[in-house]
């Protein structure tokens, strides 16, 4: 009888531990998915900003530097996306096996209380 009590506080620890995982793997996509959310929300600030149309030549040639500034800020910004979701994919690839562990530890306790 103490067998099966036994095995329910291994599986139980085990559990604990893969929370515990889980918790550490989604703190670190966190941080990451936080910088990308930023980078993508500036560059969709630069993509959707459109300027009154030019009222004289020199506003025009103003607008037109500021266009090509924009477009290199937002080619800028979205390689930092590229390269930060580079990064992040093997953390959310973690979190899934880590919250799939604790999932699968879950149910083997409940099979073993029943």
């Amino acid at each position: 009888m103490s067998r099966p009590s036994k095995k329910a506080a291994e599986l139980d620890q085990l559990r604990r531990i893969a929370d515990l995982r889980t918790d550490h793997s989604a703190a670190r996509l966190a941080r990451i998915q936080g910088l990308i959310d930023e980078l993508e929300g500036r560059a969709d600030a630069l993509r959707d900003a459109r300027p009154e149309p030019p009222a004289s030549i020199g506003e025009a040639q103003m607008q037109d530097r500021w266009n090509r500034w924009r477009r290199q800020q937002v080619t800028m910004l979205n390689a930092q996306v590229a390269r930060l979701n580079a990064v992040a994919q093997p953390q959310r690839e973690t979190l899934a096996r880590d919250r799939a562990r604790a999932m699968v530890l879950g149910k083997l306790k409940d099979r073993l209380k029943s």
